[in-house]
């Protein structure tokens, strides 16, 4: 003998279904870590108000596409990358970089990102592109190629194009200590570009 379910119970029967699905599912899914650039300890001690008409406009940075992800990636052989399957970047990552190479170049020059407002229809422009940016956990290191220059509104070619390279000790092999290696990273190549920047 065959007995209905009344449309009633069926529902209930069916949530029920649902929301043991939905538990095993979360179960199953690992805590996600996100992250951001932490700013360096010289950027906590320097941070005053910038009241003084800004030397360099600093434009977005560029990182290569295969950065343009909220997962957070390293370089796994000479053609392959994998990603921390636990970690996310909180924020684009060229927006992180660019906040962190504004932040340590102000220690050195009056800057600002862009957008921001001068007054001097002159005021050069930097602009800094990453062709390589890589956590090498083979090798406990970040390595980065880079290429910077300045523009200005009045010239159509750069006023200086500088190619160089710079690394950073990746202590051990996780995605906090990428963050934290990036933000050295991004520091040094600021103090670099001020550097051969100097009158």
């Amino acid at each position: 003998m065959s007995r209905r379910i009344g449309p009633g119970l069926g529902a209930i029967t069916f949530l029920s279904g649902l929301m043991l699905l939905s538990a095993c599912a979360h179960q199953s899914t690992p805590g996600l870590s996100l992250l951001s650039l932490p700013p360096s300890p010289d950027d906590l001690r320097a941070s005053t108000v910038m009241t003084i008409e800004p030397q360099w406009v600093v434009a977005r940075v560029d990182i290569p596409e295969y950065l343009q992800s909220s997962r957070v990636r390293y370089r796994d052989g000479a053609a392959t990358l994998a990603e921390w399957p636990d970690a996310r970047w909180a924020e684009r990552l060229e927006i992180g970089l660019t906040r962190q190479l504004t932040q340590a170049l102000s220690k050195h020059r009056a800057v600002c990102a862009a957008p921001c407002d001068v007054s001097a229809p002159t005021t050069p422009t930097l602009h800094v592109r990453f062709d390589a940016l890589d956590a090498r956990r083979d090798i406990g290191q970040v390595q980065a190629s880079v290429v910077w220059w300045l523009s200005s509104p009045r010239q159509t070619t750069p006023i200086r194009l500088t190619r160089l390279t710079v690394t950073e000790p990746l202590p051990d092999g996780t995605a906090q200590a990428y963050a934290s290696a990036l933000t050295r990273l991004t520091t040094q190549l600021a103090g670099q570009i001020s550097t051969a920047l100097q009158p």
